[in-house]
């Protein structure tokens, strides 16, 4: 016998649920089917019962839209001899239609009924099991009943002819345009479908999907859906398209109108009959219909919402629940509300004036919150209650002595305590950014919970709109994990000791478009230790005002971004050399090696030679800091001009170097030396003493110096104005990235195309891919002379290729490198 026969039936439908909600396929469902008669029975109801289900509004179902559609297949093959309507028949291949002609060329049609076209043709006769009698959620889309192997478009003339009769109420738009007409050939299936499955089980169904276009025959048999609980009308094509006639009106636009208002009367009638039982309502757009696309206007379906009861003690409010939630925003229990997600301004959440501070207040479990701006008074009122907890804490509670020192952190106990008072907001996403008064209340009022925190700002091409100063007034946010905040044009100011605030931070993503700036504005950030980080994207002045020092807590950080802003795709900003030398402090680390601690001296006043006067002195980089786990390195502008490649040997993981230098400033030029290549012995210990040869040639190393060695990098890639000569490219490339796979420069010079060619096969074995900015000109015979082909020419008899393609500036076309130089 099965093992999982013999298991309890219990302990069967348990691992059955399981494989509901953990799986992206119902593949391991129905591969259960043909395991036995008892198995197969306990299996059914999961696949026939949940595929379709609905969650206030959300489809939850592990069953993809192929899945799917074999099985409305399977279920409309048991309604086989029940009888379907003739387009069901031919649009599925149940039944073909062949024309003869007799002696006297007159046509005939001879129908035949296949019930042997494919793989699931035998399943009613095979089967001793009613599918239909598992279901209870049907709610189908357009998508989900292609017929296998065939398209909703483009029918066969059997199955146009069968459609006829369908059009006749639509002619006034049918007739008078061939291609809607097509289109709606595939929505005429649908509603047949769906009438098809559904008319039979009606007394079953707790959720039901309505094209509005068919909605008069559920009308019809109200008095049958007696468990129906959810209710979602589909504005298919018929609303959904409207075709502008000759006339200037829109031909269907009546009609359109009739089916929407249509379904304020179904919702009073099954209240009426079944007063209590319907709890949802939803209205979605699945149609997929193409040119003109009118959706239902806001005030029909505010109607048909007034009509729908409260939500009741809903957990989620997002798009497909919302404006039933909003319709009775002050009658809906909201205590239960775990998500809040909504991409509505907070001016169209209602249809009538609300307090939206009260609406967020009810919601006393909320842990996700994904919204617009709600307006920098938005979250007032939870600033209010987390000062109330703690002037309570501290005249009554535990927290006495606690607050007195400091009166904006918990002990472990309160934090407990308030929990139980304040509401648990854990993931908050700002779509929109507003105002700082808004980020810093949520910061303050949610310290204790909060552990995402992503905001953007998406709109705003004013390049004189001003900054957000982020980060005043935030309190200690322990379990905080993602910081995330785009400011798009407004210059992110960053309080010096806002990531003093987050110390579990994993993923830190500051991004502004900061471009032009003057060095005697950059104030720098506070030393944080971030010890938890994973993921560090700066972009703007969150990268020009970021404290170097804080690297030396970061062992654990993989990801690496450090750049400012482009004003176009090929341009970045760099100051003048002389002025962004002069902005950094002394030779100073900025932390002390022993201690960890700040040490950079205060921050002067001091002219220079050149007349440029600094109020503000940066901490200088050192470049030296042990990143065990770093796999990806992008830095950009100052940050790659100023790059020292002797951080290198602290990052023994990373696999991919991005330095973009690009800049419209003249004199900005990098070149690459010798110097570059080594550092003082002991310079870092990485564990790599075995590794005592880099290949290069040890001709160039001087003495007493220890050649810097990415063992891991596989991909470099140089970008700006940057100069290697011939003498420097080969140690620099073999020798230093001996493990190199994919090299890529864009604007690089100083090399030769023979010299790169020469440490191509000469340290480029395990090469893959080489693209060079040099501009290649067809037909160029000095290509074939440095051994390189093009993959469409014939190489000379005998010679052997490399295994890497190179690639060149304004050329599609990959070349071959041969082993050696080919001479005439």
């Amino acid at each position: 016998m099965d093992p999982l026969s013999k298991l309890p039936p219990e302990c069967l439908q348990h691992i059955l649920q399981i494989l509901v909600n953990d799986n992206t396929s119902i593949s391991s469902l129905i591969a259960l089917l043909s395991t036995n008669k008892y198995i197969a029975s306990m299996t059914l109801p999961y696949i026939y019962g949940d595929i379709n289900k609905l969650d206030e509004g959300c489809a939850v179902s592990p069953v993809k839209n192929d899945q799917r559609a074999c099985l409305v297949r399977m279920l409309l093959q048991q309604l086989f001899d029940e009888g379907l309507p003739e387009v069901v028949l031919l649009s599925y291949g149940f039944k073909t239609v062949s024309t003869t002609y007799d002696g006297e060329d007159n046509a005939t049609s001879n129908d035949t009924y296949n019930r042997d076209d494919d793989e699931f043709s035998s399943a009613r006769a095979k089967s001793p099991f009613d599918y239909l009698a598992f279901v209870r959620h049907f709610n189908l889309d357009l998508e989900h009943i292609i017929p296998k192997h065939r398209s909703l478009y483009g029918h066969s003339p059997q199955v146009t002819e069968a459609l006829e009769p369908h059009f006749s109420a639509y002619d006034e738009i049918f007739m008078s345009r061939r291609a809607i007409r097509q289109v709606f050939e595939g929505a005429i299936i649908y509603w047949q479908v769906c009438w098809s499955l559904a008319s039979p089980i009606l007394e079953q169904l707790e959720s039901l999907t309505i094209p509005l276009a068919d909605i008069q025959r559920y009308m019809g048999v109200l008095d049958r859906l007696e468990r129906l609980e959810h209710v979602r009308f589909n504005l298919d094509g018929l609303f959904a398209q409207r075709y502008k006639a000759k006339d200037g009106h829109y031909a269907i636009f009546n009609h359109a109108i009739r089916s929407a208002q249509a379904m304020v009367p179904f919702i009073k009638e099954h209240n009426r009959l079944f007063e209590g039982r319907l709890q949802f309502v939803s209205v979605c757009d699945t149609g997929k219909w193409w040119e003109v696309s009118a959706m239902c206007s806001e005030e029909i379906l505010w109607e048909v919402y007034r009509a729908s009861p409260p939500l009741h003690e809903p957990k989620h409010l997002c798009p497909t629940n919302w404006m039933q939630f909003a319709a009775h925003a002050l009658s809906t229990d909201l205590d239960y509300v775990v998500t809040l997600t909504t991409r509505r301004p907070t001016v169209d959440w209602f249809d009538r004036p609300v307090d939206v501070q009260n609406i967020l207040s009810r919601c006393r479990s909320l842990k996700e919150l994904s919204v617009l701006s709600v307006g920098k008074d938005g979250f007032k009122w939870a600033v209010q209650e987390k000062k109330a907890m703690q002037d309570r804490l501290y005249r009554y509670g535990e927290g006495e002595h606690t607050l007195l020192h400091n009166p904006t952190t918990l002990s472990p106990l309160e934090m407990d305590q308030s929990k139980h008072i304040l509401v648990p907001l854990s993931n908050v996403r700002i779509a929109e950014f507003g105002t700082a008064e808004e980020i810093d209340d949520i910061a303050f009022a949610f310290s204790q919970t909060l552990e995402i925190f992503t905001v953007n700002k998406y709109s705003g091409q004013d390049l004189f709109i001003p900054a957000h100063y982020i980060g005043q007034g935030w309190v200690k946010l322990p379990f905080l994990t993602t910081l995330s905040f785009r400011g798009c044009w407004n210059r992110l100011v960053i309080d010096r000791d806002l990531l003093l605030h987050c110390p579990s931070l994993v993923d830190l993503e500051l991004v502004d478009f900061t471009f032009d700036y003057n060095c005697s504005d950059i104030v720098s950030c506070s030393v944080a230790s971030l010890t938890r980080l994973e993921k560090l994207q700066l972009v703007g002045w969150p990268a020009l005002t970021f404290h170097p020092g804080t690297f030396s807590s970061t062992k654990r950080i993989k990801y690496l971004r450090m750049s400012t802003a482009s004003d176009d795709e090929d341009t970045r900003f760099i100051p003048p050399l002389e002025e962004l030398e002069l902005s950094f402090g002394s030779d100073a680390i900025g932390v002390s090696a022993t201690t960890g601690q700040e040490s950079t001296p205060a921050a002067t006043a001091s002219p220079v030679a050149s007349g440029i006067h600094f109020v503000n002195m940066r901490p200088r980089w050192s470049w030296d800091w042990l990143l065990p786990h770093l796999k990806t390195l992008e830095l950009t502008s100052e940050f790659a001009q100023r790059f020292q490649f002797r951080m290198l040997q602290g990052c023994p993981s990373l696999r991919s170097l991005h330095l973009d230098n690009t800049t419209y400033e003249d004199d900005l030029r990098r070149v690459l030396t010798t110097d570059d290549l080594f550092v003082a012995p002991g310079f870092s210990d990485l564990g790599n003493q075995d590794n005592t040869s880099s290949g290069a040639d040890e001709g160039v190393k001087p003495s007493s110096l220890e050649r810097i060695v990415a063992w891991k990098v596989s991909q470099l890639i140089l970008t700006g104005d940057w100069s290697i000569d011939d003498s420097v490219l080969g140690p620099f490339l073999w020798g230093m990235f001996p493990c190199l796979q994919e090299f890529t420069e864009s604007g690089v010079g100083g090399y030769t195309l023979s010299g790169m060619m020469d440490v191509i096969r000469i340290g480029g074995r395990g090469w893959k891919e080489v693209t060079s900015s040099r501009l290649h000109r067809d037909g160029d015979e000095e290509m074939k002379e440095l051994g390189l082909y093009s993959v469409d020419d014939d190489l000379p008899k005998g010679v052997e290729v490399l295994d890497v393609e190179v690639f060149f500036h304004g050329c599609s076309t990959a070349f071959r490198v041969t082993e050696e130089k080919v001479c005439d």
